[in-house]
């Protein structure tokens, strides 16, 4: 009955035959594919570029092996141990001796320097004295081979005397304690300096306190040391030398060496002078010479003038200058 009227019914049969036609035609047409995606290790990969792995390359991990042995201490350097000290006897109406370390230096064979840092830099050799310890300076590996040269650097030194503090001036504040000793690989080695402040302490014509400091220099090595509380303890060591060093007045530190007591001081343009008695000054440089000749050419006993040169120069003289006097006016 359908398929009757379907026929019979020309514009049905029209719209029908249509959409078949259109069917047929879209069906016929190529279907779109949807893009290729890369695989996700490939987009990871082209997001994130691969990293170079922490594996050095060989010149690489040479140079990395060299740094770390030259920094073993079983390898190419030894400990290297700095103490301060003070065994002077007692200074009277001194009440304290305070020493400021800024720097400490080695100096190898060739020249070159080594700088070792400073573990403390402060110090009371009174106190040093009195406790009988000594303090701890430096406590640090240092390259091995051979060495001529010690230097501390002070920073300044102060001195609390009859209720007064003050500052004491020094002809050079650099210690230069020379003496020829060797770094072994992995083992120990200290250095002791003992100052004798009883020995280093003087006071100019003008007053102004200085410190010339008299040091007693020690480099032991394979020492049995031991460093509790900052303060270093040493057992027993292989004494390599010990000496006694004074600073002079220009600021060379010289072998048993130390500036006499009774000299006459002075501080000039920050420099200090040792003064010689100079009579010719003092009197007359003229008349002094006359009564030299006279002495001389008429080879007599004292004549009043030399009594009376002899006499200004006992007046003016300082200690064991005095002895001077009697050759100077002959």
């Amino acid at each position: 009955m359908f398929i009757k009227e379907f026929c019979n019914n020309t514009p049905m049969r029209y719209w029908i035959g249509a959409l078949l036609i259109f069917l047929v035609a879209c069906t016929s047409l190529p279907q779109p594919t949807a893009p290729e995606q890369p695989p996700a290790q490939a987009v990871s990969e082209e997001a994130n570029p691969p990293q170079a792995p922490p594996v050095a390359t060989p010149q690489q991990t040479t140079t990395q092996t060299e740094d770390i042995t030259a920094q073993s201490p079983s390898e190419s350097t030894g400990t290297y141990i700095v103490g301060i000290k003070d065994e002077a006897v007692d200074i009277k109406d001194i009440k304290r001796i305070s020493l400021t370390i800024s720097t400490i230096h080695l100096v190898t064979i060739d020249n070159s320097i080594i700088d070792v840092p400073i573990t403390n830099q402060d110090f009371d050799l009174i106190q040093l004295r009195s406790n009988g310890q000594t303090a701890l300076a430096a406590n640090t590996q240092v390259p091995s081979g051979d060495y001529t040269e010690l230097r501390i650097f002070l920073q300044s030194v102060g001195i609390s005397q009859g209720g007064s503090d003050k500052q004491a001036a020094m002809p050079r504040k650099v210690l230069n304690l020379k003496g020829d000793f060797s770094i072994y690989p992995g083992r120990n080695h200290a250095a002791i300096i003992d100052f004798k402040a009883d020995q280093s302490i003087f006071v100019t014509q003008q007053g102004r306190t200085i410190f010339a400091p008299v040091v007693s220099y020690e480099e032991h090595k394979e020492a049995g040391v031991a460093v509790e509380n900052n303060q270093v303890l040493l057992g027993a060591t292989d004494l390599r030398f010990r000496k006694t060093l004074g600073m002079s007045a220009n600021g060379d530190m010289e072998l048993n060496y130390r500036i006499d007591p009774d000299a006459p001081l002075s501080w000039e343009n920050n420099q200090l002078l040792i003064k010689d008695i100079d009579v010719g000054t003092r009197l007359n440089t003229q008349y002094t010479a006359q009564v030299s000749a006279q002495r001389l050419n008429n080879s007599v006993g004292h004549s009043a003038s030399y009594e009376q040169c002899l006499e200004g120069c006992q007046a003016s003289c300082m200690g064991t200058m005095c002895k001077k006097c009697e050759e100077s006016c002959y």
